[in-house]
């Protein structure tokens, strides 16, 4: 029987805190990049290269290293592992979803970690997919906690017109950190 590592005393509300700290310290740049990333998915071929440049910029924020606009830009360098993320991810969804609902949500929980994983290990899709599977399995609990409190201050984000430019740097801030210290461990 495999043993599980369990996480050292990391919570959803460290993560929070800290998503926060680095979100109100860059302000600014989160806002004007999430602006351009919304602006440009308009755009459906550049939906995932600018959405996976924005969690390259929150990486580098995450390791305290500086970052700019600009590094929204930088996920054309990897336009079809993007791509490839996000269609595969969401035909796995799209399949759960159809499989009755719960194993299409499932399936997110799961692959949250995905785009981080590939971003910190520089991995290919099925690794990163594979990565993310098994961390989420290993820290169940937090990642259903993370994952639900994600998508709900997305969801309050969606529903008040331009706020998802804030709550999205937020909480792509707050998934790159979990995947950060849950990766280390």
């Amino acid at each position: 029987m495999a043993k599980v590592e369990k996480i050292k005393d990391l919570k959803v509300e460290t993560v929070i805190t800290d998503a926060f700290n680095i979100f109100k310290n860059n302000f600014v740049m989160l806002v004007i990049s999430a602006l351009i990333v919304a602006l440009g998915s308009i755009f459906i071929i550049t939906i995932a290269p600018l959405s996976y440049g924005f969690f390259m910029l929150c990486h580098k924020l995450v390791k305290k290293e500086k970052a700019e606009v600009k590094d929204v830009f930088e996920g054309f360098n990897y336009f079809f592992r993007s791509w490839s993320i996000f269609l595969l991810t969401f035909i796995l969804v799209v399949i759960g979803v159809i499989a009755f609902i719960i194993p299409g949500i499932v399936v997110a929980f799961l692959l949250i970690y995905t785009i981080p994983i590939s971003i910190i290990k520089n991995m290919g899709v099925t690794d990163s997919m594979s990565a993310s599977y098994n961390i989420a399995k290993n820290n169940l609990l937090f990642t259903v906690i993370l994952t639900l409190v994600t998508f709900g201050i997305n969801a309050v984000g969606g529903f008040i017109p331009f706020f998802n430019l804030i709550t999205t740097p937020l909480t792509v801030i707050m998934i790159m950190i979990a995947t950060k210290e849950l990766e280390d461990k």
